[in-house]
């Protein structure tokens, strides 16, 4: 049956998922916006592989369901319906923002679980970022 868009009913674990997913984007916007213009002035794509910072790590080149998010930001959505994925961290000191740890590479950090992937089919992503 056709609904209008807005007049959808979504549960309340569906609006704070969204909700937790716009404050994100919110947050990584001044992020977001300097690597467009870092994008502008190299030519560098915003989203790449992980073997385009990674050439030495071969375990980078089969790799095609994790990417960087600009030079700062590592995601690994959870594209399954499984609970839980695998996680390779390249060279360097990481940290995890959904745990709230540094995580030294290279390493795989296997049944990584996202704490929103409570649910079959969410998006939820792991995202790590270099540790200073």
């Amino acid at each position: 049956m056709f609904q209008p868009p807005g007049t959808q009913q979504y549960d309340q674990q569906t609006v704070d998922l969204y909700r937790a997913a716009a404050t994100t984007h919110e947050r990584l916007l001044p992020y977001l916006e300097k690597q467009v213009a870092r994008a502008v002035r190299t030519d560098e794509p915003i989203m790449k592989p992980l073997f385009f910072d990674y050439p030495d790590d071969q375990s980078t080149c089969t790799i095609n369901d994790e990417w960087l998010l600009g030079d700062s930001l590592l995601v690994a959505p959870l594209l399954s319906d499984e609970p839980s994925r695998t996680v390779h961290v390249p060279a360097g000191h990481w940290f995890d923002v959904t745990r709230q740890r540094v995580i030294t590479g290279p390493a795989d950090l296997t049944g990584y679980r996202p704490l929103s992937a409570r649910r079959r089919h969410s998006s939820a992503s792991a995202i790590l970022t270099p540790a200073h």
